[in-house]
Formats: C-alpha cells, structure tokens, sequence
C-alpha cells in the first residue's frame, strides 16, 4: 500500500510558475549576455592590438640592428599613385623579423575591398585596394599597410613620420572599422608609435567627425586597455578613462 507525500503538492511547483521563472530568465539573459559578448570582443580587441603592436615593435627593433635607423632605409613617399618603393623598402627591411603568410605587395586582396568605416559620419580615407599601400599578412591573421613618408619628416620628433602603418588586428573580417579593427601608427626613425597619444588628437577619435575620424583611437586601446570612447563621451587622458 502506497502513502502520499503530504508535502509533495506543497513544495511542487505549478507549471505556470515554472514559465514565468523560465521567461524572467530568458529576459535576463537576453539583457546581459549581449553586453558580456561585447564586453569579451573588446578585450579580445585590446589583447590582439597589443600583441600586433609588439610583433611590429620587436621587428623595428631587430631590423635596425642590421640596417640603422629608419632614415637609413632609402625611404620614398608613397604619395597617391602607385609608387610604392619606399614603402617596399620599408617591408624588405622588417619583414625577415615577421612570420609572414601573404605578401600581396600594392595589389590588394591581404583587405577588406573596400572602404573602412569609421566611428563618426564619414568614411576612412583607406581602402583595402589602395595601391599607395604595400599590404601583407601575417599568420595569426593580421593585415597590415605600410604607407611611407617623405625623407624629410623622417626623424625623431613628436609630429614627425617616417612610415604610416595601417594595421587590422582580423584582416578581412567585420566590422572593419577604423578605432575597432583597423588602428593607425606612425614610424619615427627608431620607434613605432599609436596615433592618439595627446588630448587633442583623441576628442577626434570619436563622435568627432575630424578629417580623420576614427583614427586617432590606438593610444587609448594600448594603454587605458578599452574601447569605451565608443559607449561614452568625456573621456580624457588627464581626467575619465572609463565610462563607469
């Protein structure tokens, strides 16, 4: 003979309850999950970016080694036409120091084809096709554009530049957006630098459609180790650095 639980229908609950414990999950997680999904994409940005600024860094470093300062290098400016000898020059020189997948030279196809957005209105003056670039890839998947500047700014000094670099830390993949994939550096004539390095190049970095929106993002990235100038504004090197 079988006795009934007494406290069986006490503690069970009703279907109906276990909807509505189901449906407050669901919405819970529906309103948390997209945010760490984003919260994890940027650290993974922040991570990418810092381990492509030390390959470049440490391949500048050992190329000097062997060849001087990058004044040496018999740079050319690339311009806006097809000369890329300078740029070439540029590659020659470090690319020994880098584990190299694609070489695709001023030819495209190491980029996304087309134009790279920005974080304002306008979009990047960069193109995947762009063929005052010397362009190539590297194993782990990052695209990089070497642009050269005139000999005469070749030197050490703050505004100075010897070479431009244009790197993507996913190649081809979305979102291909400059100051969230694809992140500028300048060349001085013995260190690679992030553009953004001052207040007054980061308030372009976003909301501000400057000339070169966007751009001016990669210092913030390297070393306030986020992305929050794209969920906030205020932010500053002397003052917020977070959103929260």
């Amino acid at each position: 003979m079988h006795h009934k639980d007494k406290n069986t229908s006490a503690n069970a609950f009703t279907l109906a309850e276990v909807l509505i414990t189901l449906g407050i999950i669901g919405v819970v997680a529906a309103l948390t999950i997209p945010s760490l999904v984003a919260n994890h994409q940027e650290k993974a940005t922040v991570s990418q970016l810092k381990k492509a600024y030390s390959t470049l860094s440490n391949a500048l470093v050992l190329a000097m080694n062997e060849h001087g300062t990058v004044d040496q290098w018999e740079l050319t400016a690339s311009g806006t036409g097809s000369d890329v000898t300078g740029a070439a020059n540029f590659y020659e020189k470090i690319s020994p120091y880098l584990v190299i997948l694609n070489d695709c030279k001023n030819k495209g196809g190491c980029f996304y084809d087309g134009y790279y957005k920005t974080l304002g209105t306008k979009k990047e003056q960069f193109a995947g096709t762009a063929s005052n670039f010397y362009t190539f890839t590297l194993t782990d998947g990052t695209a990089i554009a070497i642009w050269a500047a005139q000999p005469a700014t070749c030197t050490n000094n703050a505004s100075a530049s010897c070479a431009v670099l244009f790197v993507d830390i996913n190649g081809k993949k979305k979102p291909n957006t400059t100051g969230r994939d694809g992140f500028w550096f300048r060349v001085r004539n013995n260190r690679i630098v992030p553009y953004g390095t001052t207040d007054e190049e980061f308030q372009s970095c976003a909301y501000i459609d400057g000339t070169y929106p966007s751009r001016n993002c990669t210092a913030w990235v390297l070393y306030n180790e986020n992305l929050d100038y794209m969920h906030c504004k205020g932010l500053s090197w002397d003052g917020k650095k977070k959103c929260k």
